[in-house]
């Protein structure tokens, strides 16, 4: 049977429509609510991580809730987790990677009353001066949320006197950022 213009493109819409109702339509939506399962529980496992005896484990546990981002914070463990980890973890790459994590969170982290200060007492007292450098970079990326806490300007102009050039270059950056946001 030889079809003519009008009813091929009849056909063809009809099997558009097919496809579309039994492929397309009932996949909407689903991957992206298993994402979140799986983002969940991954955020859970990762905050307990961070309590691990193995500091690789710490370690990698901190990056990686980084890498989920803003995600991460939905679990109202997640920031706090980080906040111990920076402040009280032995391990200096644990600390590095809690205040990297901060940053990459990002300004919904600022919302915890304790990861600003938890920062600014990283970039003013942390012996290792990576810690420091991604404690400013961290306040950097939090803009104007880290503004409202009164100690936070003043920690980073002090920091522009840092020992360390990677501090100070974080530090002139993190000021620039907190400032052209407002």
């Amino acid at each position: 049977m030889r079809c003519t213009a009008k009813s091929c493109y009849l056909q063809v819409g009809v099997l558009s429509f097919v496809l579309l109702a039994v492929f397309v339509l009932p996949a909407y939506g689903q991957p992206r609510s298993k994402l979140d399962a799986d983002t969940k529980a991954k955020v859970a496992a990762l905050i307990e991580d961070l309590k691990d005896e193995d500091e690789e484990v710490r370690r990698d546990a901190a990056a990686a809730l980084g890498d989920i981002g803003p995600a991460a914070a939905k679990n109202k463990d997640a920031v706090p987790a980080l906040i111990v980890a920076l402040k009280k973890d032995e391990d200096e790459e644990v600390r590095r990677n809690a205040a990297t994590a901060l940053g990459k969170i990002g300004p919904v982290a600022a919302k915890n009353k304790d990861a600003v200060p938890a920062l600014i007492i990283a970039l003013k007292k942390d012996v290792d001066e990576e810690v420091r450098r991604n404690a400013a970079i961290a306040l950097g990326k939090f803009g104007p949320a880290a503004a409202k806490n009164k100690d936070a300007v003043p920690a980073l102009t002090e920091a522009l006197k840092d020992e360390d050039e990677d501090v100070r270059e974080a530090a002139e950056e993190a000021l620039k950022k907190i400032k052209a946001k407002k």
